[in-house]
């Protein structure tokens, strides 16, 4: 009978020394000094390339002075800070100091509070408490209440606060 025959004629499998899945080999560990070497090379080419930003004052370093970023960049040093319930305050260093009030007097100023209070006076600073008062400090100080009168319809009433007789 052919069957018997040819049931004896089949192969044993081998036995294997390894394991097949053997990581003990040295592409494993090539494979990992490669991955360590490129984040190295990554990470010192970022370092060099970010460090003027990182060693300096980030919101006055722009990467190149072109564009709106080089601009507009003034405005990352606004100190906003959100209070509960809808209250906000910022505070930003005057683009023009000379149009302030206090600016004619600052040496003045200086003299008697100091250099730190001096510059506080230079800043425009906001203030809103929510939901109808804004106290607003940019060239002149300046106290506004909205009052709603009808949907689609408010009051602005805006005060001025100045010292007397100026």
């Amino acid at each position: 009978m052919r069957g018997a025959s040819d049931t004896s004629r089949l192969q044993t499998p081998q036995k294997v020394d390894r394991a097949p899945h053997d990581t003990s080999g040295a592409s494993g560990t090539s494979g990992t000094r490669v991955l360590l070497a490129a984040a190295g090379a990554y990470l010192v080419l970022g370092i060099g390339l970010w460090w003027q930003v990182w060693s300096t004052q980030p919101t006055v370093v722009t990467t190149c002075g072109c564009g709106d970023a080089a601009r507009f960049l003034w405005f990352f040093r606004w100190q906003a800070f959100a209070l509960a319930h809808g209250h906000s305050s910022v505070w930003i260093d005057c683009l023009e100091p000379d149009k302030r009030s206090v600016f004619p007097l600052l040496e003045e100023i200086r003299g008697r509070v100091g250099e730190v209070k001096a510059q506080w006076m230079l800043k425009q600073r906001n203030a809103v408490m929510f939901p109808n008062l804004q106290i607003a400090d940019q060239i002149v100080p300046q106290l506004r209440v909205f009052r709603p009168i009808e949907v689609g319809l408010t009051e602005l009433r805006s005060f001025v606060l100045a010292p007397i007789g100026e």
